[in-house]
């Protein structure tokens, strides 16, 4: 079975990445080559994903509050209603990377170890404090709809800082075969050209990664669930309301940190390979 590892730091939104994703792939995508889909393969881990996905898309969407602790989804891949491959995706719980005992160490080796692709999240308001790709007055009205956090240029840098020691962690305990895919949520804040800015000037923050001597496949994409997404007052369940508008669709960039590790070395026909 293909293990694909999620990491990211608390509020990087990879966990409502899964409910999304799971949710869109789970209809399904109609290719030239024929339909391609994915089932969560565990019946209470299929509920657990719907309820996060219906909190967010229900009549009064609200942002699903973290999990906690360190979750497992079995998943199947199909191609035309053909099962092609097993895997799992494991969401990392983000605030173990806080912790520096000795049993928080060895759980993230032995995830390493097992791990055949590594998907870590960054989400785009830290870039654009940690690289100025927005002015004051854009930066304010992200504050006011409580889209950003108070954090200083100091501080974002610090987070990037901490996600290339993680990166850096894994890549010691992989072998070369293990793919690595950096993912920037919430690209909505960004225009295009500002988009393709951050995208480069991260590249040039995770050198280790995209530097000759790499040899593990690498990557990197920015995903959105939707337009202008921002956090609203809480419910009477302490949770944010959304604002703005879901929009879950392939021009996002959802389906790629699910299929990019799949794809890599999966046994394909010649027309599947048409997708």
């Amino acid at each position: 079975m293909k293990k694909i590892c999620f990491l990211g730091l608390s509020g990087s939104g990879k966990t409502c990445y899964l409910y999304a994703a799971s949710h869109l792939l789970g209809q399904g995508l109609h290719t030239s080559a024929g339909k391609l889909s994915i089932v969560c393969a565990d019946t209470g881990r299929s509920t657990s994903l719907t309820v996060g996905f219906n909190e967010m898309n229900g009549k009064f969407p609200v942002w699903p509050k973290g999990t906690g602790e360190t979750m497992y989804f079995p998943f199947e891949l199909f191609i035309e209603g053909r099962r092609k491959i097993e895997f799992e995706i494991c969401d990392y719980r983000g605030g173990v990377f806080s912790e520096a005992t000795d049993k928080a160490h060895d759980q993230r080796q032995t995830l390493y170890e097992e791990s055949d692709c590594i998907v870590l999240f960054i989400d785009s308001y830290t870039l654009m404090r940690a690289f100025s790709l927005k002015n004051k007055t854009d930066i304010s009205n992200a504050f006011k709809r409580g889209d950003l956090q108070e954090k200083t240029y100091s501080d974002a840098i610090s987070e990037l800082n901490h996600l290339k020691v993680i990166i850096n962690e894994a890549r010691r305990n992989i072998s070369q075969d293990t793919s690595i895919l950096l993912v920037i949520t919430k690209k909505d804040v960004f225009q295009n050209e500002e988009l393709e800015d951050a995208i480069e000037k991260l590249k040039l923050h995770m050198d280790i990664l995209f530097s000759e001597e790499t040899l593990n496949p690498i990557g990197i994409t920015a995903i959105s669930l939707g337009t202008d997404l921002g956090s609203g007052e809480l419910n009477q369940d302490g949770q944010k309301k959304i604002l703005g508008q879901m929009h879950l669709s392939v021009s996002n960039n959802l389906h790629i940190p699910i299929l990019f590790p799949l794809f890599i070395d999966i046994n394909l026909s010649d027309n599947e390979k048409g997708m």
